[in-house]
């Protein structure tokens, strides 16, 4: 399946959870990477996540990666979120999000069983180049 974003094509690159309390940020992110050929689906709180990605997997329709805003308001936030996904999930990819770094040192995210961080405000080449390197798949 490809997909015809105006004078480029791409090929589907992986199925992506996104959780961020902030609206704006959710809907930006999620514009921004299904413009770069990516299937997109996005929540506010961790229990979202959850509920979400076990539907997914039941239908035999995984997410390829999860990105996890660090701290929610109110809600599970990204690290209990994380190491619940991982309860049901031990190949689940997830990456850390955050504008903050005071709640864990985010140089030791794998510590909490995420693969990559990105810090917000997001470079959408960066994400994408996280997002490549850990679900391995390239526009074409």
């Amino acid at each position: 399946m490809t997909v015809n974003k105006g004078e480029k094509t791409y090929s589907p690159k992986g199925k992506i959870l996104i959780m961020d309390d902030d609206e704006i940020i959710r809907s930006a992110m999620g514009n921004l990477l299904e413009n770069i050929g990516y299937q997109v689906k996005t929540c506010g709180d961790g229990w979202e996540v959850l509920s979400i990605y076990e539907e997914a997997l039941k239908e035999k329709s995984p997410f390829d990666a999860v990105i996890l805003d660090l701290i929610v308001s109110d809600g599970l936030g990204g690290m209990k979120t994380m190491r619940k996904l991982l309860d049901i999930d031990p190949e689940a990819k997830g990456i850390v999000s955050s504008g903050f770094s005071g709640e864990i040192n985010l140089s030791e995210y794998q510590k909490y069983g995420f693969l990559s961080v990105i810090e917000k405000p997001y470079k959408i080449e960066r994400l994408d180049e996280i997002l490549v390197r850990i679900i391995g798949k390239k526009s074409t």
